[in-house]
This record gives structure tokens, sequence and C-alpha cells, in this order.
């Protein structure tokens, strides 16, 4: 440390305690700074006889030895009582989050960024001008200026940016990162809900198609039923008539019954010029024939919806299957019609897939984005980030992926249990995407309940109990 101090007086050496008394002094004020802004924290009555000989210390200290080791012995002890007064945030937590989220910054509004340290530089203090004490520039708003190094001075009054900084300047790389990392999670996060949404909606309007499909179905084979019995009546009353107009010997064996067909193309209203008592027998095949063909005209046009549907689903399986052999298609056998409700099979194996499978995954990793984004607003209001919060984070979005995908085989999503014994969470009337939110959410739960399910299944002792 060759640098001399400049002021008045003799000069003076700046030892490496210099540096660490001024980071302890800053950290100091940034607590005391922390705990007169909550009304929940309070000074203990020996703190509050530390702050007026706090306020005392200056720099450089005029009394020698004796009064720098005095002055530093106060501050190791009002530190270690401002600490457990701001539990559980600490001077680190409190000037990183300063940091990652403080006051506004001039040097950011013009596009400045920290150095990373340890690239050749000892101090961001050192880039600054040499015509102006400390590394700041005469207008102060350079690259060092916010920096209190012994020596070195400010230009301008410092603020709770200059003093995080001089207090742990080994975190401001890091809380530039973080708070990069932080807005990569949140632009993620609404990203993901938009693609959540928006294929959980289609697999919606798959599955309204396909419930339409089927209740056409069942009111076709209602109709179908009404037609027989329709049917089957016109023929026995037009047998009776038969009888009843010719004799019929004892020997000779009852006639069939004659052939009635409702809704019969032959007798179907093909001119308009037809009258109505010659295309239809009664009102009762007038109406049952009407329905039948709304019904028909319903399912050509679900039908076309469901195709439609499928369309952009079917595109998307050609490109990833591009570069692999198509399969042959099946040789119709002669005689016969060509296979239809090809779609619909599709369709129904493609929403069991994605309503089962995906979407599952998709609600499991925005649970755990929810709960994510929601610890770090915590911390940020409470002063309690530190630089591992971001690796925490994006492992815990990998457990809820993990989750999300896998809670269907833990828990029964439909609320009747298939066995006796309960499962990790028992039996909920709930829909396996909501429960994949909720495991993604609270990801840390479900793992602890796995943890006991595990002991009890395998009769593993708890390792928390004594023996």
């Amino acid at each position: 440390m060759a640098d001399l101090e400049k002021r008045d007086g003799p000069a003076r050496p700046v030892q490496i305690r210099d540096f660490i008394f001024v980071r302890e002094l800053s950290e100091v004020y940034l607590l005391l700074d922390f705990i007169s802004g909550r009304w929940d924290k309070g000074l203990e009555p020996d703190v509050q006889s530390l702050i007026k000989e706090i306020c005392e210390i200056g720099w450089p200290p005029e009394d020698g030895t004796a009064s720098l080791a005095h002055q530093a012995a106060i501050l190791l002890q009002a530190k270690d009582k401002l600490n457990a007064a701001a539990k559980p945030a600490n001077g680190a937590t409190i000037a990183f989050t300063l940091l990652v989220v403080g006051e506004d910054d001039p040097r950011r509004r013009k596009g400045w960024r920290l150095p990373a340290t340890g690239r050749g530089r000892e101090h961001p203090a050192a880039e600054g001008p040499p015509d102006s004490p400390g590394g700041a520039g005469q207008d102060g708003q350079d690259g060092g200026g916010d920096l209190i190094a012994p020596g070195g001075g400010f230009t301008r009054p410092p603020t709770r940016m200059s003093l995080a900084r001089t207090a742990f300047p080994g975190l401001i790389g890091p809380a530039d990162k973080f708070s990069r990392g932080i807005w990569r999670i949140v632009v993620g996060l609404l990203v993901w809900l938009v693609f959540t949404c928006l294929l959980s909606w289609n697999v919606t309007a798959g599955n309204v198609i396909l419930t339409h499909l089927d209740t056409l179905r069942t009111q076709q084979r209602e109709l179908t039923v009404r037609l027989s019995e329709a049917e089957s009546k016109l023929a026995a009353d037009e047998l009776a008539r038969q009888l009843k107009g010719a004799p019929n010997p004892p020997a000779m064996p009852a006639p069939p019954l004659p052939l009635v067909v409702y809704c019969d193309p032959a007798r179907a209203p093909q001119l308009d010029a037809t009258p109505l008592a010659q295309r239809y027998r009664s009102m009762e095949e007038y109406h049952l024939c009407a329905q039948d063909s709304r019904l028909d005209r319903e399912r050509s046009v679900t039908r076309r919806n469901l195709a439609a549907w499928l369309q952009p689903w079917k595109a998307l399986y050609r490109t990833s299957t591009y570069f692999l052999e198509p399969l042959p298609e099946p040789r119709p056998r002669p005689g016969r019609a060509p296979r239809q409700g090809g779609d619909e099979e599709t369709a129904r194996i493609l929403t069991l897939v994605l309503g089962s499978a995906v979407l599952p995954l998709c609600y499991g990793i925005l649970g755990a984005g929810a709960a994510v984004v929601r610890d770090l607003w915590r911390k940020m209001r409470e002063s309690m980030l530190s630089p591992r919060d971001y690796s925490l984070a994006l492992g815990q979005l990998a457990l809820g992926a993990t989750i999300g995908a896998c809670i269907g085989l833990f828990v029964n999503a439909s609320g009747t249990g298939s066995t006796a014994e309960p499962g990790v969470a028992g039996a909920w009337t709930l829909s396996g995407s909501a429960l994949s939110f909720i495991a993604g959410f609270g990801v840390e739960g479900v793992f602890q309940a796995m943890e006991s399910f595990v002991r009890r299944v395998f009769n593993v002792p708890d390792p928390a109990r004594p023996r």
C-alpha cells in the first residue's frame, strides 16, 4: 500500500486495516439505516449508548493507534449487536438487496455497468481520472465516485448504495448478475404463463368438440330407437290392414311384416312440386326425419371443427418426424367402405396425452415459478437477498417441473382411491393440472411428504426421532 492520504497534515501510509475499518463503519451505518426505517425493529439500551461513540468516529483518527483500536472495537461490538437487532436480515443481505434493487443510480441510467472484480483491477475506484481523489471525477458521476476508500474521499455525500458498495465490494458483480437473472425469471415466467394458457385453452377446445360428438352420438342412438319403434308400429298396422281386407285360411302361415323404412331416400322430398302427403307417411315421420337431418348436419360441422383443431397438431407432427420414413397406409378390403373416425381417434389420444402428461408439467413449472417470484419478492421486502438465492431459484424450478410431471403417480385426482391405503397426499377432488400447480408451488412440502411416505412403506426409521 504505497498510496498516501492527501490531507492536511503529515502523510500516512494506507494499510489494509484502514480498508477493513472503513468497510466495518459502512456496514454499521447500513444496519443503523435499516433498523431506523423499520417499525418492527428496535435498539437495545446498550446499543443506544454506542450510537454516540459511533457518530464520533471519523477518518483518519488523530489520536494514534490506541484510538484506532478502541474505535474498531466499538464498531465490531456495534456490528454484532445491530445484526442481532436486524435479524433475520443482516448487513450482507441488506447490502446485497440494495445492490440488486436499491435506489436509483445515475450510472445505470447512462448505461454504465460496474466492472467485475478480480479481472486485473483491485477496486472499481481505480478507474476514476487522476484529477479527482478517490477516482471520482469533477462531476462525481463516474465509475468510482460512490466507493469510499481511505485516502480517496468522495465528491458527493454517501448514499445507501455507496455504503453497500464500500462495505461489500465483492457483492457488486454478483448483484448485477442477480438483477439480470431476476428479470429473466420474471419474463420467462410470463412467457411460460402465456404458453400454458394457450395450450390449456387448446386442449379444452378439443375436449369440448369430442364431448359434443359424444352427445350427438347419444342423441342419434336414441333417435334410432325411436325410428325403429315407429317403423315396427307402422309395419304392424300395415299388416293388420292387409289381413283385415283378405281372407286367411287356417292352413296358410301368417305373411311377414312389410318393410317400412322411415326417411327413405326414394321417398325423400327431392322435388318441390311433390306433395307433403307423398313425401312422408305421417307427421311423426316428418318430425323424426327432420331431427335426423339436423343431427347429421351437426355431426358434419363438428367433424369439420375437429379436423380444423387437429390440423396444427398434424403439421407439428409432420415437422418433427420429417426425417422418419412414413408408415404405409392400410389397404381397404374389397367391398367395404373406407374406415371413418380416424380424426376422432387421433384427437382422443392427443387430448389424453396433453391433458395427463404435458399440461401437468407446464403447471408444475408455473407453480414453481410463482413460488420463486413470491419468495424473491418477500426477501426483497425484508432485505434478505443473498447471492445463492438465484441458484436456489433455478433448482426450485427444476424440482417443480419434476414433481409436476410425476404428481399423477402419487396422487389420485379423481377423489376415489383404488386401494384402502392413502397415497402421498391422500385423494383430492382436483384436476391433475391443479394438483401439479399446487405441487410445484409447495415443492418442498411435497418432497417432505414423499420422504414420509417412503419411511412408512419401507419401514425406514425417522432420523429426527431418538432411538
